[in-house]
């Protein structure tokens, strides 16, 4: 079975190069989608905002974490339709998503990606493929608030901070903050994805020029959806 790895799964855009740029103008509606526990179906709409039609593949994916790296695999246990569409200017199409089965135990994690199909171009033009990758999360009853342990290590390509999930529900984490205990900031690198899966651990990169020394005491900050974190980080030895 084939599986993607992907460092930062977001929004991908695929150019073919050439001599002048024509895109599509795709809006989509939510971002993320959120079943609630026993939920079983709920919808996704795209609205084609450019001046052309546009075709549009849209697939399932089990999504979990693995070495701080996202991994998405193919999976039958969330259907969408219809799989491809045609949008015409100004259009809306409703995506209908169906769980196959109720979640039991952890949060079911998916992303669902949506690949809008070059057309036929004329010579000269450059056809660009635009990748929308939604987060899906189907969660179980009784709901297990996601976690958090962190950890400062270092590895082949530097330093980095690590959070653990032990929880049965994923932790959406914003403005990440590391510092020591005398209150110095210790840069983090943009670019990851906010969110610790269930049972999972997810990695964001430090400047190399930032204060991490082993055993240090160090503490991080950010914002969830349930709230603030706060807490204590472990500085692993090198």
């Amino acid at each position: 079975m084939q599986k993607l790895v992907c460092a930062a799964l977001g929004f991908a855009i695929a150019v073919i190069l050439s001599t002048s740029a024509h895109t599509q103008n795709l809006q989509l509606e939510p971002v993320s989608v959120a079943f609630q526990p026993g939920q079983l179906a709920t919808t996704l709409t795209v609205k084609n905002r450019s001046a052309v039609a546009s075709s549009v593949q849209i697939r399932p994916f089990r999504w979990s974490q693995s070495g701080g790296e996202d991994v998405l695999l193919p999976t039958d246990l969330l259907a969408v339709s219809p799989p491809i569409v045609r949008i015409e200017p100004g259009q809306t199409q409703t995506f209908r998503l169906v769980l196959r089965h109720p979640t039991v135990g952890d949060e079911a994690c998916f992303r669902v990606l949506l690949d809008e199909l070059p057309s036929a171009s004329s010579p000269g033009s450059v056809r660009i493929a635009l990748r929308l990758s939604v987060p899906v999360f189907a969660p179980a009853l009784p709901q297990r608030p996601g976690t958090l342990s962190w950890r400062v290590g270092h590895d082949e390509r530097g330093p980095f901070l690590a959070a653990q999930n032990q929880g049965g529900n994923h932790v959406r984490v914003l403005n990440l903050r590391l510092t020591t205990a005398a209150g110095s900031a210790v840069p983090v690198r943009s670019g990851q994805l906010p969110y610790v899966l269930p049972k999972a651990e997810q990695i964001w990169r430090l400047e190399r020029s930032g204060p991490v020394q082993a055993g240090a005491p160090m503490r991080v900050s950010a914002i969830s959806d349930a709230g603030p974190i706060t807490g204590s980080v472990r500085v692993d030895g090198r």
